[in-house]
């Protein structure tokens, strides 16, 4: 998996947030995934857990804006 391959040499930071978040933030140019919002929700939901799982740093990012979630990854390292 690629994550493994990822860990060997360093770490993985996932930047978590609610589902109407990330929909804020992509604004009115969705990628192709996030075109039929119900499909989104449901990869959302099933991607959610394996993110935990594989996360070394996990990170709040809802009701942050970039500079503060930057500020946060640098305390964590």
């Amino acid at each position: 998996i690629i994550v493994d391959y990822l860990k060997q040499d360093g770490f993985v930071i996932f930047l978590k947030n609610t589902f109407q978040t990330a929909k804020k933030r992509i604004g009115k140019n969705p990628p192709p995934l996030f075109q039929d919002e119900a499909m989104a929700k449901k990869l959302h939901a099933i991607r959610l857990p394996l993110y935990l799982y594989y996360a070394d740093i996990i990170i709040e990012t809802d009701d942050k804006n970039p500079t503060e979630i930057v500020a946060e990854i640098t305390k964590s390292l």
